[in-house]
């Protein structure tokens, strides 16, 4: 039996800035749209802003960028420790969750009506959005039966074995928006139950091992920023030991819409970490958009060796895009696979 690539995806806010989720920078900003859209409903959000307004005072002796949201988060978890109250922190994590969700789009159910070229449909439905759903599928070790005949509209999934690698996704993100995909695949289709839970710690069970280093959206209270205790906080300990585990067997690395930044140092630790018991890695591949000063390219270069580092300057949807255009199978047969990932990523980054 061959023995299957084991690959490594590391999401940044890249990844989701393209559906609309907000991103660090921009996130105060977007969140008063949701408050204007419905003040009652969001009314808490004004003990938020005048928090932030609190911390300007700072501005007279230091420069902070209070726009940022992980900068905010990380002052009041700070003075929610030294103040040993709690309000703060906990409203601000409220706050997180209300905005991301509000961002974050659903998929709805694909609903099976076209007998023919079926394999399309799924997904052009879903507009711009099924460049996501695409990719997420091909992670997923599964392959689409349409049933011929009378029940020629019902769609079933089925395991697939032959892939070429096994995948796994470690996110960076807050937001729902893989949960969501996959809760379109399983609403849409019948015969396979995709398991992704966020709390094991032993993959081998999963269909795609997931990991949120952050917390998420779903679950306020596991929201935390990337600050110098995120590694110590109980409630994160399984994710940061998954992450390890998935990271040191890896072969492949690949990071999409994460820019590296220094006040990142975490993940700078994770890595290291990993990599002092990594038996087989071969590649750590880059996609994000840079400045033009190429500071992100060169943040990875003073991180990676060269002999394993490629970086590309693009935005991430070209590299979904291409896996849309790839040929995924006969689309007028009743029988497609969505496993064109790898020849997809050898094309974009130019690899024999």
């Amino acid at each position: 039996m061959v023995t299957k690539k084991k690959v490594v995806y590391i999401l940044g806010a890249g990844f989701s800035a393209p559906l609309g989720v907000p991103v660090m920078s921009n996130f105060i900003r977007k969140s008063k749209d949701i408050y204007k859209s419905n003040p009652k409903e969001y009314g808490y959000f004004e003990e938020v802003y005048d928090e932030i307004n609190k911390m300007g005072i700072t501005l007279n002796y230091m420069n902070h960028d209070l726009d940022n949201i992980e900068n905010v988060l990380s002052f009041l978890e700070m003075k929610s420790k030294l103040e040993n109250n709690n309000k703060s922190i906990t409203l601000f994590r409220s706050f997180i969750a209300n905005v991301v969700n509000s961002f974050t789009p659903d998929f709805g159910r694909f609903t099976g009506k076209t007998q023919t070229k079926w394999g399309a449909e799924l997904y052009n439905r879903l507009g711009d959005k099924a460049h996501h759903c695409r990719f997420i599928a091909n992670l997923l070790p599964i392959q689409y039966i349409k049933k011929p005949g009378r029940d020629s509209k019902v769609i079933q999934m089925i395991e697939l074995n032959d892939k070429e690698a096994d995948y796994s996704i470690i996110t960076l993100n807050y937001d729902l928006v893989i949960e969501n995909i996959i809760d379109y695949l399983k609403k849409s289709f019948w015969g396979l139950n995709i398991e992704i839970d966020l709390t094991k710690t032993d993959s081998s069970n999963v269909n795609l091992p997931y990991v949120k280093l952050h917390g998420t959206a779903e679950f306020p209270k596991t929201i935390v920023p990337p600050t110098w205790n995120k590694m110590y906080m109980d409630n994160l300990g399984d994710e940061w030991i998954t992450s390890y585990e998935l990271l040191k067997n890896a072969e492949s690395i690949r990071i999409l819409g994460y820019s590296l930044p220094d006040t990142d140092s975490y993940i700078k630790y994770l890595i290291t970490n990993s990599f002092a018991k990594i038996f087989n890695l071969k590649e750590i591949h880059v996609i994000c958009k840079d400045d033009g000063n190429n500071s992100v390219k060169k943040r990875y270069e003073s991180m990676f060796k060269s002999n394993y580092l490629k970086f590309i300057n693009a935005d991430i949807i070209d590299y979904f895009i291409k896996l849309t255009h790839q040929a995924e199978g006969d689309r007028e047969s009743r029988v497609v696979k969505w496993d064109n990932l790898e020849l997809v990523h050898r094309q974009f980054f130019d690899i024999e």
